[in-house]
């Protein structure tokens, strides 16, 4: 595993597994991420046990899952791992408002998301 922060953003690398982190103002933070497949059910479980809902939604050619709790965003399962981009507020709401907007945006603009070589 290793962490390297490029510009602001914070990646973090564990195999073919990654974290970005991308700091907003004020706190806030936007994350895309790449897990195991099964952080999606766990999730979902999570969610629903706490009775938050969790809708499906398409962006682009991918269906997604909503989340929303501390931070609000999308997973999706793809090529055998489970994605997420999720958009936490800080201080500054508008920017966590903008950013939170394009996430739909994103998602649908992502190409095929090819494994990094090893």
């Amino acid at each position: 595993m290793w962490i390297r922060r490029l510009s602001r953003a914070e990646v973090t690398i564990d195999g073919q597994r990654f974290v970005v982190n991308l700091p907003l103002a004020g706190n806030g933070y936007v994350m895309f991420s790449r897990g195991r497949k099964s952080a999606l059910a766990n999730d979902l479980r999570v969610a629903r046990l706490k009775r938050i809902p969790t809708p499906r939604r398409q962006f682009g050619n991918r269906l997604v899952y909503s989340l929303c709790e501390i931070a609000c965003g999308y997973e999706w399962h793809e090529q055998g791992f489970a994605y997420a981009v999720f958009a936490r507020p800080g201080t500054e709401r508008a920017v966590y408002d903008r950013a939170y907007r394009s996430l739909p945006r994103i998602i649908a603009g992502l190409t095929t998301l090819a494994s990094p070589a090893d």
